[in-house]
């Protein structure tokens, strides 16, 4: 059985001044931080191994979230803009893209359809401009059709 510690990561551009208040972490947490980064981990272990996780906006709404295993992303990620509308959909397998990675605009409409494998492109990669959806082809990351 696998457990999950609580992360909240916060990212600021603008620096820590931006926060009125500090980030709270969950009992039996604490605070990590660099200049841009605050993080809540279970105290005595200030490793990403294998746990949730979710970064915020500036203005508090969440950025993106999704799962760290053995330190590395995997599985379903989501993101969003500042206004917290879904704007892409990624999946990662041992850190690195791997499976289907897609881009939405601010109505949810498909922008851009990609597939990896292993950390390369993989088949047909989609991409809609002016209504039309313009397709390329790749095989182990090289283009194949245009």
């Amino acid at each position: 059985m696998k457990t999950f510690k609580t992360l909240i990561l916060i990212s600021s551009l603008a620096g820590t001044a931006a926060f009125a208040q500090p980030v709270n972490c969950p009992e039996g947490t604490k605070l990590v931080s660099n200049d841009t980064v605050f993080y809540c981990v279970k105290a005595g272990d200030e490793r990403l191994d294998t746990t949730p996780y979710v970064a915020l906006h500036q203005n508090g709404k969440v950025h993106a979230k999704g799962q760290f295993v053995n330190g590395k992303r995997d599985g379903l990620w989501e993101f969003f803009d500042e206004e917290g509308r879904l704007t892409g959909e990624t999946n990662f397998k041992d850190g690195q893209f791997d499976g289907k990675r897609v881009f939405f605009d601010k109505d949810r409409k498909v922008l851009e359809e990609q597939n990896w494998k292993a950390g390369n492109r993989e088949g047909d990669q989609v991409k809609v401009e002016n209504g039309e959806r313009k397709v390329r082809k790749f095989k182990a990351d090289r283009l194949v059709t245009n």
